[in-house]
């Protein structure tokens, strides 16, 4: 991971990666080796000096990839040592989008089952899986709504499992 030290306050340190994004983590998490190279940056700092990437010992340094090479990062690495989760912000759209979807095809569900009659109305809203069991007994009054509910529920499984 590349990142630049932003600031060293007391016992916390802040980063910011090449997108912009901030991070601020305690010291005593860092490794020793980590933890020496921040107190030469302070000191570095404290002297109007800057410390480069190229400062830091070979087996430090980061790996030369490239964007097209580089996977996709399901998690961060500060100086290779400490893992931080990265979030996927698309699969967050894409479960908020699947969510949606499924509420719509629930709500077709009960309007097609309140059309057909009240008693599979209330059953397919109060009545755990009574939406399922008026798609199965009757499909063509749902057919629509279904497609919306498994759509929502396929995208939100997707979401959830990557």
């Amino acid at each position: 991971m590349s990142a630049e030290v932003i600031r060293i306050d007391g016992d916390q340190v802040t980063f910011r990666k090449p997108a912009g994004e901030t991070y601020v983590y305690p010291l005593r998490d860092l490794s020793p080796g980590d933890q020496r190279f921040l107190e030469k940056y302070r000191a570095q700092r404290a002297s109007k000096k800057t410390m480069t990437p190229q400062a830091l010992p070979k087996s430090r340094q980061p790996a030369a990839t490239t964007a097209a090479t580089k996977p996709p990062e399901k998690e961060m690495r500060l100086f290779g040592v400490f893992k931080v989760h990265q979030p996927q912000p698309r699969m967050e759209v894409v479960f908020f989008i699947g969510l949606a979807l499924f509420g719509l095809g629930k709500l077709g569900i009960a309007i097609s089952a309140f059309q057909f009659s009240v008693l599979w109305g209330l059953a397919s809203l109060f009545i755990p899986f009574g939406a399922i069991l008026f798609c199965l007994a009757y499909p063509d009054e749902a057919k629509n709504p279904v497609v919306s509910y498994l759509a929502g529920a396929l995208l939100m499984i997707l979401a959830v499992s990557t």
